[in-house]
């Protein structure tokens, strides 16, 4: 029998990086060869197939479940600070978004985390945090994931959060900041890129084109790779949206390539369209207009991305992808403190005044030297995020042991 894994993850809310992560992780295990059942769990039941996604059970049914469980993986993204407010934020509209937030400040998050946990049927102090004794004695693996903000937890999230990540058979984490965060508990966490590192080699151009919208291909087929995307999250681009027009007209002056506004994250807490917008009436002067791009599904996503010219976004799963497919990319955004540590770190050798985030003021400029730096190094930082994407998968198979006999 087939060796089974659980992915855990935020597969019910369309996220490019989130509902892109399943893919990646069915994708390089046929790669490697290795014959794996995969079942998938979120927050509630949810099937964003549509989107891209994939159907889901509720984390609740796993827990429940009283069937084999070799490994449970949580598959990805910046889970480990996570807390049950913010994941109910996300699950909900803008206005019940809004009074859950309202909720928190007048209340505090413990009281609202314990509110919002009931809602949604979780067992857990946190919602993307899992130890053995939860899934019924499963071996648990942490999948290159994110750990920003876990020094801020209180303490008995902490103290939680320790128990379980020691418990796990196998844990890795994203980038410095995170794994040196657990090193302050004793805890040995590997380094490794996003799984997103892979998506290039799993997905090539051609097929990304083949499973994308036929309102994006005719788009492609329109442009060829004669533009630069344009990516913004409502949060990260606060307060900085005339400063961003500024720098993007700098860019289309300079360079005459036409913009195309790409929304990554659509759910609530992302919510990429409304900047997006209002940078399309910002520079509707322009000729020819930004265009938005009619996102249907992840795939849609990821095929603009690979083919622009320019990447330039407040998305670490946008740069991220950008540098997979070696196309320029410029990170910017106020306070992504995810999207720093990924720059410092795994694209350290680009051509950047700034060793994370560019300030907006210097974007155009950024954006300009991006565009001047030859191919030849951004296929070579390509290559070495594939390759140590590839290494990770390896250990990761390596850790969770033999199949089901």
């Amino acid at each position: 029998m087939s060796r089974r894994w659980h992915l855990v993850g935020a597969f019910d809310r369309f996220n490019y990086g989130d509902l892109l992560f399943p893919h990646l992780v069915r994708g390089v295990l046929e790669q490697l060869g290795k014959a794996v059942e995969i079942h998938c769990w979120s927050t509630r039941e949810a099937d964003l197939s549509a989107h891209g996604g994939v159907p889901c059970g509720s984390l609740a049914e796993l827990e429940a479940c009283a069937g084999p469980r070799d490994a449970v993986v949580l598959a990805g993204g910046e889970l480990l600070a996570a807390r049950w407010t913010g994941t109910i934020r996300a699950l909900t509209g803008e206005g019940w978004s809004l009074a859950w937030g309202l909720a928190a400040r007048a209340l505090g998050a413990t009281v609202t985390d314990a509110l919002a946990r009931r809602r949604l049927g979780g067992r857990r102090p946190q919602p993307w945090v899992l130890g053995p004794g939860d899934v019924g004695g499963a071996a648990v693996a942490y999948n290159a994931v994110g750990a920003q903000g876990v020094r801020g937890l209180p303490p008995a999230l902490r103290r939680s959060l320790r128990e379980r990540l020691e418990a796990a058979r196998f844990l890795a984490v994203r980038d410095t900041q995170s794994r040196d965060a657990l090193a302050e508990w004793g805890l040995d966490a590997r380094l490794s890129p996003d799984p997103a590192a892979l998506v290039a080699e799993l997905f090539p151009k051609e097929a990304l084109l083949e499973r994308s919208s036929p309102e994006v291909r005719a788009l492609l087929a329109e442009l060829g790779d004669g533009f630069a995307v344009v990516q913004a999250g409502r949060f990260p681009s606060r307060g900085l949206l005339p400063a961003l027009a500024g720098e993007l007209r700098r860019l289309v002056r300079t360079t005459s390539l036409p913009l195309l506004l790409l929304p990554l994250g659509l759910a609530a807490g992302h919510e990429d369209p409304r900047p997006l917008a209002a940078l399309a009436v910002e520079l509707a002067d322009l000729s020819p207009a930004p265009r938005p791009v009619p996102v249907t599904t992840i795939w849609d996503q990821a095929a603009v991305i690979s083919r622009a010219r320019l990447f330039a976004g407040t998305s670490l799963h946008g740069n991220l992808t950008a540098a997979a497919y070696a196309v320029p990319t410029v990170g910017f955004g106020a306070r992504v403190a995810k999207l720093d540590a990924f720059l410092e770190h795994w694209l350290a050798d680009r051509p950047s005044a700034a060793p994370g985030c560019t300030p907006v003021a210097k974007l155009g400029e950024e954006m300009n030297r991006a565009l001047e730096e030859p191919a030849a190094p951004r296929r070579d930082r390509a290559r070495r995020l594939a390759a140590a994407g590839r290494e990770h998968a390896r250990a990761l198979v390596g850790a969770l042991g033999p199949p089901t006999p």
